[in-house]
């Protein structure tokens, strides 16, 4: 009886193991290769969304570029730290989203910032401010 619930409970957690050595096991380059991946694909959205011009484009781009692999130091940063503290993560996280808000509104034109607002920045610009203010009352 001990066995099979030795078995079950191995089999119900092995998916998560597999996938816990897959995200460990990932190659540099790959995490690379992703994340301009994803920026490339944010790039087409911006520009299908809010119908962008060339110039716009590239400016979205260079500032998706830079802001995100930026995140994502700071973030392997304090990995390699052995930061545990995950209000920090999200603080780090929320002053790059910021960043890059900020970034955008100065590129857009104030049709596309308000379109932008309205699918959610607004929303988001709201949880920053009330996190912040959150940690700025501790």
């Amino acid at each position: 009886m001990k066995n099979r619930l030795i078995i079950i409970a191995f089999a119900l957690l092995f998916p998560f193991l597999a996938i816990a050595q897959e995200q460990a096991a990932k190659d540099p380059k790959q995490e690379m290769k992703e994340l301009m991946d994803f920026i490339e694909k944010s790039v087409e959205k911006y520009q299908e969304t809010y119908d962008l011009e060339d110039w716009q484009c590239f400016y979205v781009d260079s500032i998706f570029t830079h802001d995100y692999l930026a995140l994502k130091e700071e973030m392997e940063s304090l990995g390699k730290n052995k930061v545990s503290t995950p209000a920090l993560y999200v603080e780090i996280q929320d002053k790059w989203m910021e960043q890059i808000s900020n970034s955008l509104k100065t590129v857009f034109t104030p049709e596309q910032w308000a379109k932008h607002l309205k699918y959610g920045e607004a929303r988001a610009q709201k949880e920053r401010a009330k996190r912040r203010a959150k940690r700025d009352k501790i």
